[in-house]
């Protein structure tokens, strides 16, 4: 029971530091583009980089939601599960902005791209962290 107990703790931990980093390196590149461009079309590159990181956070809750379940399926499915929703979620909030802001929609591609950037090479970071 103990072990459950620190892996529940381990697991919100890690889920913890990795929201952070997201916020972290959202706003880091807001600042950086905000410096470099005007700050209209850095808010643009920062929705599109919510279009994605917004979506990442439903899926690491959903995916998370059977912590300590001892069904390894229901785990996949919730994950496959959150999978979906995190694509379709990241195609409509992408929909609307480029509706909204047809004028800029490659700023908000550029932040879409970096916002998967983002996602993926967090976890690296919490890893390299974590030393």
């Amino acid at each position: 029971m103990l072990h459950n107990n620190s892996s529940k703790n381990k697991l919100k931990i890690y889920k913890t530091k990795l929201k952070n980093i997201y916020i972290i390196l959202s706003v880091l590149v807001f600042i950086g583009f905000s410096l470099v461009i005007p700050l209209s079309k850095a808010i643009k590159i920062l929705f599109g980089i919510a279009s994605i990181i917004i979506p990442t956070l439903f899926l690491m809750q959903k995916a998370f939601s059977s912590h300590g379940a001892k069904n390894s399926n229901k785990i996949l499915g919730n994950f496959f599960i959150g999978e979906a929703i995190k694509i379709i979620f990241s195609i409509i909030l992408l929909t609307v902005f480029f509706v909204l802001w047809y004028n800029d929609a490659n700023f908000i591609l550029t932040g879409f791209v970096i916002g998967v950037l983002i996602v993926g090479i967090s976890p690296v970071l919490v890893k390299i962290k974590k030393r």
